[in-house]
């Protein structure tokens, strides 16, 4: 029942903070163990598909039973980046005996699918066992709110095509339904708009529960940053926007 009623919606977000939650969950679990766990990740972020709820969830399960292999011994880490996925290879391999459990049960299997991601098994001549985890990456995206089509266009070129995914609505209903269902990782918003302003969407968007943490830039000719602020922007641009104001606006909020 409790996975019928999650609805995953992946968003692109960097590896590596979901694998330091999942190590300081299960610490004093492998020290009551006896388990050693060795991590080797890169240093530049590997930013991958991830859900919200079940990610976070997937990489503790997946280090837990790892650790419930063994009886002493090692747990090794390896997060490999490549050009369109991230592997996780987490081996187990113990100095006497590994337990026979599996490191996947039925719900994480299950969890794994839904957010796209591929796992393979594979038992070690001898003791352990090495799981491979293939996660996609994607763009971050960027949803634009504004009923002038040229502005999807002009962030395109500042942003390049292989930076950003730009996802246009002209209209204020349009773009309220396309942030709800499919959770961009940053939204510019513009102000003046027919039927509904950018004002009421910025309520809208800040009250639904599932575009209240998403980053929102309001880019207007109306030079009002304190209302915008008080609404729940995280940013205002004014426009016309130039290009240097948009690339820094986007690394404040770790988006490039």
């Amino acid at each position: 029942d409790e996975l019928a009623r999650l609805n995953t919606r992946s968003r692109p977000r960097d590896v590596r903070s979901l694998l330091h939650r999942a190590l300081d969950a299960v610490d004093r679990l492998a020290q009551t163990r006896q388990v050693t766990i060795v991590c080797d990740m890169p240093d530049d972020p590997a930013v991958v598909l991830i859900d919200p709820t079940a990610g976070p969830q997937v990489m503790v399960s997946l280090l837990s039973h790892a650790v419930q292999q063994l009886e002493g011994g090692e747990v090794r880490l390896t997060l490999v980046s490549a050009a369109d996925n991230v592997t996780l290879r987490i081996a187990c391999s113990a100095p006497r005996h590994a337990l026979a459990s599996s490191l996947i049960d039925e719900v994480v299997a299950e969890l794994i699918d839904r957010m796209g991601w591929q796992i393979i098994c594979d038992t070690h001549a001898g003791s352990g066992q090495m799981i491979s985890l293939r996660m996609p990456k994607d763009r971050p995206s960027v949803l634009v709110i504004d009923d002038n089509e040229g502005m999807a266009d002009l962030l395109e070129r500042f942003l390049g095509r292989d930076a950003c995914r730009v996802i246009q609505a002209t209209s204020s209903l349009e773009g309220q339904q396309i942030a709800i269902e499919s959770a961009p990782s940053v939204i510019i918003l513009d102000v003046m708009m027919p039927r509904v302003d950018g004002w009421q969407v910025l309520q809208t968007l800040r009250n639904h529960p599932a575009t209240m943490d998403i980053p929102i830039v309001v880019c207007s000719v109306l030079n009002d940053p304190e209302l915008a602020y008080s609404l729940g922007a995280s940013l205002f641009l004014p426009k016309p926007v130039s290009r240097d104001a948009l690339l820094e606006s986007l690394r404040q909020m770790r988006i490039l």
